[in-house]
C-alpha cells in the first residue's frame, strides 16, 4: 500500500480534533443537556450557560459519532450517551407540541439544567435537529427506531409559505403566528429544504424555489442564465472573485457555504453544482483574508474583547455587501476577527491552507489552544485580544469537518445512507452558471 501523501497534515488535524473535543466536553457539564458556550474566568475556571439552541442536539449527536470514529471515546459510551439523549429529545418534542408547536417541531431553546424548552419555533434549528436524527438512525442501528419515531414526527410543510414556497423563518406558539418573512437564499438554511425534501414533507421543486443570486442584487439581467428545473425557472446567476466564481451568501461568511456539506453530500451528489462552486468559494475565502490582513476565516462568531456575538464575513463573497470582518456591531468594532472554525471547516477543500493558517494562528495567538480546555472561538488579529469562551455550535462544526477528513466523509455518510437515495437525484439536475474545473 502507498504512504499516505496527507499523512502528516491528517497527524496534525487529529491533534485539533483531541483539542476540540476537550472544549466540547468542558461545555457538557449541565445535568440535562449540553451548553450553548463556556468561559473561562480569572481563576482558570470554564463556566457554561444555563442554555442552547435546540439545533445543537445535532451538534451533540455529530460529536458522539465523530469522538467514536476517531476514536476519543469507546463506542460503548457513545452508545449509553446518545441511548441517554434519544428519550429526552422525544420528552422535548412533546413538551413543545404541548405549548402549541406544530408538526412535531421544537421550540427554539432550553434550560441546559432543566431541560425546559422555551421560544419561538425556529426552522432552520428544525432542520439541524432533523439532519442529526437523520444520522442517528444510520450511525446507531441499535437506536434507529427511537431516532426514527422522533424524526417522522416533524413535518416542515407546516412552516412553508403558501405560494412563495419558501419556509418561514419562526412560528410563535403563543400568537400562533409565522414571521412575515421567510428564507429565500442558498446559504446554510438551504439545509431546511434538503430535510423537508427527504422527509418527504415538500416536493423537490421546493429547493428551486431558493434564490441563486436574486434579480435584484444584479446589475444587469442575464437571460441567458435561466434554466427551469421541476417547472420552476431558476435564475442561474453567480459571483466571483480573484478569478474564481462560486454561489455568493448573504454575508460572506465561510459558515454559510461550508456548515450544511458538514452533514450533506453536495460535493458528492452536485456534480455540476456545488461540486463547482464549493470549491472556487474556499480558495475566495483564503485569497480575500491573506490579501487583506494576512489572515483568513471570518464567520459569526465571539466578539473577542467583550464576550459577546456578532456576524463576520468577508464582503465580496456575499450578495450584496454581506457582513464584516470587524464585525456588524459598531460599538465592538476594532481589527478583522478570525475563528479557528471558520479555518478548520475548508479542511477538505485546502488542507494545506487550513493547517498553514491554524498554525500560524496558535503561534501567534497561543491563548486559543487553552491547555485545560482546548480550542477557544476566536481571535482579533489586529488587537490580538483571544475570546476567552468557546462555542458549542462552532468547535462542534471543526469536530464534524476534521473527523469527514480524516475518515474520507464518514461522518456525512451516515445521512447520505439515509437521505441521499432522495437528495442526490435531486442535486444531480442542477447545473450552475459557473464552469467546471478541467
Amino acid at each position: 500500500m502507498l504512504p499516505d501523501p496527507q499523512a502528516a497534515l491528517k497527524a496534525e488535524a487529529r491533534i485539533y480534533a483531541k483539542s476540540l473535543w476537550k472544549s466540547i466536553e468542558a461545555m457538557e457539564t449541565k445535568p440535562a443537556f449540553p451548553s450553548n458556550k463556556a468561559c473561562v474566568n480569572a481563576e482558570n475556571k470554564m463556566n457554561a450557560v444555563n442554555w442552547m439552541f435546540i439545533g445543537e442536539l445535532a451538534s451533540y449527536i455529530s460529536n458522539l459519532v465523530a469522538a467514536r470514529d476517531l476514536g476519543l471515546i469507546a463506542p460503548e459510551d457513545a452508545s449509553q450517551r446518545m441511548a441517554r439523549m434519544l428519550p429526552a429529545i422525544a420528552v422535548l418534542q412533546q413538551q413543545a407540541r404541548d405549548k402549541g408547536a406544530p408538526g412535531g417541531l421544537f421550540l427554539g431553546s432550553l434550560n441546559s439544567t432543566t431541560g425546559v424548552p422555551d421560544g419561538d419555533v425556529g426552522v432552520i434549528e428544525n432542520a439541524w435537529v432533523a439532519t442529526g436524527l437523520a444520522m442517528a438512525k444510520q450511525a446507531f442501528p441499535e437506536l434507529a427506531a427511537q431516532a426514527g419515531a422522533i424524526l417522522a414526527q416533524m413535518r416542515f410543510d407546516t412552516m412553508l409559505h403558501p405560494t412563495k414556497q419558501q419556509f418561514y423563518i419562526n412560528y410563535n406558539p403563543a400568537t400562533q403566528q409565522n414571521s412575515g418573512s421567510t428564507y429565500d437564499l442558498m446559504s446554510e438554511t438551504r439545509l431546511i429544504s434538503y430535510a423537508a425534501i427527504a422527509l418527504g414533507n415538500v416536493p423537490r421543486s421546493q429547493y428551486f424555489h431558493l434564490d441563486r443570486v436574486p434579480e435584484w442584487a444584479e446589475r444587469s439581467i442575464d437571460q441567458s442564465k435561466y434554466r427551469t428545473y421541476e417547472g420552476v425557472r431558476v435564475y442561474e446567476a453567480s459571483r466571483s472573485f480573484g478569478g474564481q466564481s462560486f454561489i455568493p451568501t448573504w454575508g460572506g461568511s465561510v459558515f454559510e457555504t461550508f456548515a450544511v456539506p458538514i452533514m450533506i453530500n453536495e460535493q458528492k451528489w452536485g456534480t455540476n453544482s456545488w461540486a463547482r462552486s464549493h470549491p472556487n468559494m474556499a480558495k475566495a475565502q483564503i485569497q480575500y483574508g491573506l490579501d487583506q490582513f494576512g489572515y483568513w476565516g471570518f464567520s459569526p462568531a465571539t466578539i473577542p474583547a467583550t464576550g459577546g456575538y456578532t456576524e463576520y464575513g468577508a464582503p465580496p463573497l456575499s450578495v450584496a455587501g454581506g457582513y464584516r470582518p470587524v464585525g456588524q456591531r459598531e460599538s465592538t468594532r476594532a481589527g478583522p476577527v478570525v475563528s479557528p472554525y471558520s479555518v478548520l471547516s475548508l479542511i477538505e477543500y485546502e488542507p494545506e491552507a487550513v493547517m498553514d493558517a491554524m498554525r500560524k494562528l496558535i503561534t501567534n495567538f497561543p491563548a486559543l489552544d487553552h491547555p485545560t480546555y482546548g480550542l477557544m472561538d476566536s481571535v482579533d488579529v489586529q488587537t490580538g485580544i483571544v475570546s476567552n469562551c468557546a462555542l458549542y455550535l462552532d468547535n462542534s462544526l471543526a469536530l464534524g469537518a476534521v473527523a469527514n477528513y480524516l475518515t474520507d466523509g464518514k461522518l456525512r455518510g451516515y445521512v447520505d445512507k439515509e437521505w441521499g437515495h432522495i437528495l442526490q437525484p435531486l442535486l444531480e439536475i442542477e447545473e450552475f452558471s459557473i464552469p467546471a474545473q478541467p
